[in-house]
């Protein structure tokens, strides 16, 4: 009974731990991904505006494609691009004009650090960040930094080619350590993790602190003593005992060693008797005979007219 109380305990408490654990493994997970989402989409909306920015000022071009799908596009006085196949002339006249940007107005890492920093505000990201872009190959960090990309929680895009020839290529990164998602976490997740985890220590103490003593239950090994309720089990098993062959039991339990004289017995349970003499051995045989089931259990006989009660 006790076992399978302290049993269930310590299962519930388990259970707990493991679902804190799940819930902070989904819930970091979670928010890397949508961290990784949102830098994406930083990444993209720079390229844009990038874009827009160095065309009008070296190309001047503002004129609006019509919607069209073409296979070829040629500028003034440059060569002519042409595509495997048809695609929208919007993005025709991008990749295009970014191929000669790269060679008149190429991007500069670090304004296109200053406008993807801008984006990532939009989505309340202020961690470590940086542009790698690449040109012929050949490559160049914003603020000169390659080293703080090399981090274990760095979290690098892929290349995002944006010329037709395939020369032009941006990637962003941002450091992505535990701290730096926890602390871009939700509050009302955080403060619900956190509620948790309080809950969880409060179980555990209540769990694992020691029950106090209870006057009315005796343990002794694996034998287990309800005075109020005149009850002994040994592990799960009632003992189903006679009376007085319960308080024997108990006045054996509760004596110095485990040993009673047949004066203490007689004067326990027949106090006014003037021959108790049968009945003392009627009770140690009825003792005897009921727990002989029990034999890590055992009453001996002492050589001074003493029993004492052997237990493991």
């Amino acid at each position: 009974m006790n076992r399978k109380r302290y049993f269930f305990k310590y299962l519930i408490l388990f259970v707990a731990v493991i679902g804190l654990v799940v819930i902070l493994g989904y819930a970091y997970y979670a928010k890397a991904t949508h961290i990784k989402g949102n830098v994406y989409i930083a990444l993209e909306e720079t390229i844009f505006k990038d874009f827009t920015d160095r065309n009008l000022k070296e190309l001047r071009s503002k004129s609006a494609p019509l919607g069209r799908k073409v296979k070829h596009i040629k500028f003034s006085n440059s060569e002519e691009f042409e595509f495997k196949d048809s695609v929208d002339e919007k993005v025709a006249v991008q990749l295009a004009t970014q191929y000669l940007l790269a060679y008149m107005h190429p991007i500069h890492p670090d304004s296109f650090h200053t406008i993807f920093k801008k984006e990532l505000e939009k989505f309340h990201i202020i961690d470590e960040t940086g542009i790698i872009y690449a040109h012929n190959g050949v490559q160049r960090y914003s603020n000169n930094d390659s080293l703080s990309l090399q981090k274990a929680s760095a979290f690098v895009t892929k290349p995002k080619i944006l010329d037709i020839k395939g020369t032009v290529a941006v990637q962003a990164w941002i450091t992505l350590g535990v701290f730096d998602i926890i602390k871009n976490m939700d509050t009302n997740v955080s403060l619900s993790i956190i509620a948790y985890a309080i809950g969880l220590v409060w179980v555990a103490i209540s769990f694992l602190r020691k029950e106090p003593e209870d006057e009315n239950i005796i343990r002794i090994g694996n034998l287990l003593i309800h005075k109020e309720a005149e009850r002994a089990y040994i592990g799960d098993t009632n003992l189903k005992l006679d009376k007085r062959v319960y308080l024997l039991l108990l006045l054996f339990i509760e004596s110095k060693e485990h040993t009673l004289t047949h004066e203490e017995i007689c004067k326990h349970f027949w106090p006014n008797h003037e021959n108790p003499k049968n009945n003392l051995h009627n009770l140690i045989s009825t003792f005897r005979s009921q727990m002989k089931d029990y034999t890590e259990y055992q009453l001996i006989t002492n050589k001074d007219e003493s029993w004492t009660l052997i237990m493991p």
